[in-house]
């Protein structure tokens, strides 16, 4: 009889528990800012619309032709978001697990793959495009780890299919495919020269697929009609979108947003971010380096896993316990796979292919993210933390029986953490912004199409049927903050291009374009932030002032601000939520993300 394959059961397996312990608790809660973008445009999709093109958009597309994809399936309505996002992360922990299986084998691999599945820390369920740009950076990996167990034509294969799937990684973080196509041209450049590993053939393989990626994306975009406005937005825009570039991004990055633009660096920040994780990376190498001690490059080697597991115990923190560590770490052992590979092999007992496949790849997407916003916490520490236990987990240094022990630890922590999470009653799954409370008190069904199946507190039902009793069906509104969902869930339509206004999504050009239709078509009502991060309070008479309230792109948070306050001239106020709601009942939700609690409603005065 015919072995059935691991990763077939363990397929199975994975599917099996992620779906039994992410089901019960998936469909309880909706914000209804950046967790519910990619639900709003992919209605759009589904109604014929494409980013870029009728609308501006700021990261690759592919997220929303994935959830424009599970709205077909499942209807238009946000569970099928919530299943486009759980199914991602499943692949993802499925790629985690191919990769573990290949280098340390299966035991380790189930309690690595026990810890994606369950911990928080490896990512959300449906937030940002991070999680969907993280399946191409653990598919590259995955290549990069067969192509150095291969040889011939079939490592020319894996290299190739390494390249195209980080070459893939624009079609949903084009700042992530940039700095990895970098990270990775001067590595294996670097190790192409010094004749390690690479040769002219491997290294046109990686690039050919690097190349193909790229061109996958752009070959789709160009038949939609909306090549063009994509390079347009995502290549020549989004730095000015950001107010993010050059040399002080660069060091923004590489220090963890400890001393980056608009930041205010101070001792305490400088060590906490900087100097701490430096002194750890100092003192790994200094043992490691011990010549003729075995012990003490053993011990180098468990400085690291055992840093961030005290970090993943320490919730909470701006992230540096288990992300500034990981990332200096990362940065380290990748210039010495590069630059001093015989180094690397002899202290950590790493090969140099295996960091750059698996270390650089993660470190290169964790720089990406921490150059698109000023200032620390903003990196990628889900990245971060799987890349560097599966970097560790190749180590000849360590032997079996403690990576194991590593993988039990770390298999041990997210099953306590999932179980306490539900002892507070708080949805393990979600990023901690997001969360919509205690699970108990999303209990209340909404009978609107895009909420069936939806489990939602009642203050945020409340203030739906407020808005919906006094914009009917069919009308024109305009969302001045960061709410895009609301034109499903009032069923109103967005006269203009832009469907957020927070300062990082468009251009002073996009929102003068806004502005400018906004006079000629005047909406039939105006929803209103009072705050919405990057969106000052149109109650705020901040014209002229030098310093405006944006700490990103001042020059768009100006234009849309001025226009609106002018706009606003010739509406009439119908209220507020906080006042739908009450004092006492505002103060339970006032602390959500998406500050629902203190919108405003507008109507045009006749």
């Amino acid at each position: 009889m015919r072995r059935i394959p691991i990763d077939l059961v363990a397929a199975v397996a994975i599917v099996t528990v992620m779906l039994a312990t992410h089901l019960p608790v998936l469909l309880h809660g909706m914000q209804w800012n950046d967790p519910a973008w990619y639900f709003h445009f992919g209605t759009r999709l589904v109604h014929g619309d494409v980013p870029f093109r009728d609308y501006v958009f700021q990261v690759g597309p592919l997220p929303i032709f994935i959830d424009g994809g599970f709205q077909e399936l499942f209807g238009e309505r946000y569970a099928a978001s919530m299943y486009a996002g759980l199914t991602i992360k499943i692949l993802r922990v499925l790629v985690v697990w191919m990769i573990a299986r290949r280098i340390t084998g299966w035991q380790v691999a189930a309690l690595v793959s026990t810890f994606c599945a369950l911990d928080g820390t490896f990512g959300w369920i449906h937030h940002w495009s991070t999680p969907d740009s993280h399946l191409f950076l653990l598919a590259s990996g995955l290549c990069f780890v067969l192509a150095a167990r291969s040889d011939g034509r079939r490592t020319l294969v894996h290299l190739g299919l390494a390249g195209m799937f980080a070459g893939l990684v624009v079609a949903s973080r084009q700042s992530t495919a940039i700095v990895l196509g970098a990270t990775l041209l001067g590595a294996s450049s670097v190790m192409l020269w010094r004749k390690e590993f690479f040769t002219p053939k491997r290294y046109a393989a990686l690039w050919a697929g690097y190349l193909v990626g790229f061109a996958l994306i752009f070959i789709v975009l160009a038949a939609l009609g909306a090549l063009g406005p994509a390079i347009q937005q995502m290549f020549l825009d989004a730095p000015r979108k950001k107010n993010v570039s050059g040399l002080v991004s660069i060091i923004d990055a590489l220090s963890g947003g400890s001393m980056g633009q608009h930041w205010q660096v101070t001792w305490f920040g400088f060590v906490r971010y900087l100097a701490s994780p430096a002194a750890l990376v100092g003192i790994t190498i200094y043992l490691a380096s011990r010549t003729g001690t075995a012990s003490s490059r053993k011990v180098a080697t468990l400085i690291l896993p055992l840093g961030v597991v005290v970090g993943l115990l320490i919730r909470h923190s701006w992230l540096s316990p288990y992300s500034d560590g990981p990332r200096m770490v990362l940065m380290a052992l990748a210039a010495l796979a590069a630059l001093m590979p015989d180094r690397l092999r002899a202290w950590f007992g790493l090969e140099p292919i295996l960091v750059i496949g698996l270390g650089a790849v993660p470190l290169a997407s964790d720089w990406a993210n921490e150059m698109s916003f000023p200032g620390p916490g903003w990196g990628d520490s889900p990245a971060l933390i799987v890349g560097l236990f599966l970097v560790l987990f190749t180590s000849t240094r360590l032997t079996h029986a403690l990576k194991l022990a590593i993988a039990g630890i770390l298999a041990v922590m997210a099953v306590l953490n999932f179980g306490l999470y539900l002892r507070e009653d708080v949805n393990p799954f979600v990023k901690d912004t997001a969360t919509e409370g205690r699970l108990a008190d999303n209990r209340f069904e909404d009978p609107h199409p895009a909420l069936r199946g939806m489990k939602l507190n009642a203050g945020r039902i409340e203030i739906r049927r407020w808005f919906a009793s006094h914009i009917p069906p069919g009308s024109t509104c305009f969302m001045y903050g960061n709410t895009p969902a609301v034109y499903e869930l009032l069923d109103c339509k967005n006269p203009t291009r832009v469907d957020t206004t927070i300062a990082d999504f468009l251009t002073a050009e996009d929102a003068r374009e806004a502005i400018a239709t906004l006079h000629a078509h005047p909406p039939d009502f105006i929803i209103a932030h009072e705050h919405s991060f990057t969106n000052p309070s149109l109650f705020a008479d901040l014209i002229g002032k030098v310093e405006f309230y944006s700490p990103l792109n001042s020059d768009s948070s100006r234009e849309m601000h001025v226009g609106m306050r002018a706009l606003v001239e010739d509406y009439e106020i119908v209220g507020s939520t906080k006042d739908v709601l009450g004092a006492e009942r505002f103060r339970q939700i006032e602390w959500a993300w998406d500050t629902m609690g203190t919108t405003w409603l507008y109507r045009r005065k006749r």
